[in-house]
């Protein structure tokens, strides 16, 4: 099994962690399999959860297996954990709140589903400050993450003193509450929601300045975190600004499937699987995410304006079929010109090199003189591929010739080869 997940062979206490990280994994597997069965017509939205659950237990165990202390898989492993154990804790009060007798141990899980939902949720906040490597982007943020943990800890903590329970809990009452302190823990859980900005502001401060400062393999990683951050923000801004364009119950399953590609990000990133293709994801997206913007518009304006001026049954199903066809026709060359634009902005040197490329086959094309071609084909091939050194192979009747290139700030001149005998 250890083999499968491509685990290290860490001596002592990272051996049990490793073992620890996979039976959490499987209770927290479990729980949330329970949680399904005890539903008895589970919603799609409690189905779309099991994603991000999922995907949060699968890549925490994952990291910690394969990057032994890493402390973003860990903090993902137990977001996950945690999770899961809500979703069983309350599937099963809300189970045993519903039948005439109720079940053992009711009481128990409302209480702890009361505020595992809010822990889960917490411990997700504190990824941005140690991604990708576990640790903080320096030690002047030590007292911003002490800060951030101590009110992680005091909302978790007043959530499952407070004696009221939210609307969504099935628990009549919170069989932990603490009577008599009801109005202050209920102004501390206010105040505590009314300084969430806390770590919403400090979370992408820790990434822009580490952004800032990276470079190579570390920028890439956090490429695929801000992507992923990227898409949850326009899901959210989509359901905000139209929250009546899909059914309630659509918009929570895109938005939790939108979620469940944050822990996928950060397992690609920390574990460096297919870590380069995270440019080529990101322009492909705003390709497309483009053009399809552009067609939208065409298709409705196209129909707006047709079906203004022209009535009739047939006709206006005439005038969906031209506007689809119109739309269609348009995607292949808006496709191209939004990718060239793309790639001028956020890809120059495959933009230059296409470029010089079209260029040289025109030259080929007209020119008769092989020197001039020889030259050309040298030149180009140093600008696009760009080799430490550059040769070219003759026949052996044509004199091979060099083409000087510059090369690490120096002018080189790149020796000649001579033809070989016998070819």
């Amino acid at each position: 099994m250890w083999a499968m997940l491509g685990a290290k062979r860490f001596p002592g206490p990272q051996r049990t962690e490793q073992k620890l990280a996979v039976a959490g994994a499987g209770l927290g597997a479990s729980a949330a399999a329970a949680a399904l069965v005890l539903a008895d017509h589970p919603a799609m939205a409690e189905m779309a959860f099991m994603v991000p659950v999922g995907a949060l237990l699968a890549v925490g165990t994952l990291i910690i297996v394969r990057r032994g202390r890493n402390v973003v898989g860990w903090l993902c492993w137990l977001g996950g954990l945690l999770a899961a154990l809500a979703f069983g804790a309350g599937a099963y009060a809300e189970l045993s709140m519903s039948l005439p007798g109720g079940l053992p141990g009711a009481l128990a899980a409302g209480w702890f589903d009361l505020w595992l939902g809010t822990a889960w949720v917490s411990v997700l906040l504190l990824i941005p400050l140690v991604f990708p490597d576990g640790r903080l982007p320096s030690a002047r943020w030590r007292p911003v993450a002490l800060v951030i943990v101590a009110w992680l800890t005091a909302i978790t903590t007043v959530r499952a003193l407070n004696p009221a329970v939210p609307e969504w809990s099935p628990l009549p009452h919170n069989p932990l509450g603490v009577g008599g302190a009801a109005e202050l823990l209920a102004t501390l859980e206010r105040a505590s929601l009314a300084t969430i900005l806390l770590p919403v502001l400090a979370d992408p401060a820790a990434l822009l300045v580490r952004f800032r400062r990276s470079r190579g393999t570390e920028r890439l990683q956090l490429k695929w975190l801000l992507y992923a951050l990227a898409l949850v923000a326009l899901l959210f801004a989509h359901v905000a600004v139209a929250p009546n364009a899909l059914p309630q119950s659509m918009s929570d399953v895109v938005f939790l499937l939108g979620i469940g590609t944050l822990p996928i990000a950060i397992g690609v990133a920390v574990l460096r699987y297919r870590l380069y293709d995270i440019d080529l994801i990101i322009r492909r997206t705003i390709v497309y995410a483009v053009v399809t913007a552009a067609l939208s518009l065409v298709y409705a304006g196209g129909v707006l304006v047709a079906g203004s001026t022209v009535s009739g049954g047939r006709r206006s199903d005439l005038v969906v079929a031209i506007s689809t066809l119109t739309a269609a026709a348009l995607f292949r060359p808006l496709r191209s010109r939004t990718q060239e634009l793309v790639d001028r902005r956020f890809n120059r040197q495959r933009f230059d090199a296409a470029n010089t490329v079209a260029a040289f086959s025109d030259a080929v094309r007209h020119e008769l003189n092989a020197d001039a071609l020889v030259d050309e084909l040298l030149a180009v091939t140093g600008r696009t591929v760009q080799p430490e050194q550059l040769w070219l192979w003759r026949p052996s009747d044509v004199p091979a010739r060099a083409q000087p290139r510059v090369v690490g700030g120096r002018r080189r001149q790149n020796p000649a080869v001579p033809p070989r005998r016998g070819g």
